[in-house]
């Protein structure tokens, strides 16, 4: 396998747009890398007839797929698509959603990696006594009621906030530990 090293201009416009889209980025640069060298994959992919787009719908599932598996994070793609393609949010986690299921295979390590992710910025529910877990509808959602059951776990409960479901903390802790994570225990309450 080749390597091919591209240095191109980056114009001050153009750091300043995917800037305002990361605000909070730190390694700016770090994701414009991802960024151009997805791209430059894309187009030899594409030149060198390894990949034909005869739809629009093909072309972003590729360049998504090509975005994730240059190392780019489902939250990152989240906020780059819309940019991108010029669609909502909502379109663009569909889009990531529809990749993820598309290049199952290849990108297999995408979604324990984010699920993962989701399971540790879990915060525990004092008044329900169950943990709430933030699960994005489609393949992620879909990947853990699936080990639920293979698990054979209780499933959570939506809570009545957006994509948070509640879980106890028995099946939390299961799917941690599926999951390679070490349990968490539910924080002590104080006692009078």
């Amino acid at each position: 396998m080749g390597k091919v090293t591209i240095e191109f201009d980056l114009d001050d416009d153009d750091r300043s747009r995917i800037a305002q889209l990361f605000p909070k980025r730190q390694k700016l640069d770090e994701l414009i890398r991802t960024v151009a060298r997805s791209g430059a994959e894309e187009l030899v992919a594409h030149a060198s007839g390894r990949e034909v787009f005869s739809t629009i719908r093909e072309l972003r599932l590729y360049r998504t797929y090509r975005l994730l598996a240059g190392g780019m994070s489902i939250e990152d793609a989240g906020v780059l698509l819309p940019s991108l393609w010029k669609i909502s949010a909502t379109a663009a986690n569909r889009l990531i959603e529809s990749t993820v299921a598309r290049y199952r295979v290849e990108l297999a390590d995408i979604v324990p990696g984010r699920i993962k992710s989701l399971l540790d910025e879990a915060k525990y529910d004092e008044e329900s006594k169950r943990w709430r877990v933030e699960l994005p509808t489609g393949v992620i959602k879909n990947s853990v009621i699936d080990n639920l059951r293979r698990l054979n776990q209780p499933n959570p409960k939506p809570s009545d906030i957006g994509e948070i479901w509640e879980f106890a903390t028995e099946t939390f802790n299961a799917l941690r530990k599926e999951y390679g994570l070490a349990e968490k225990l539910a924080p002590r309450t104080k006692t009078r």
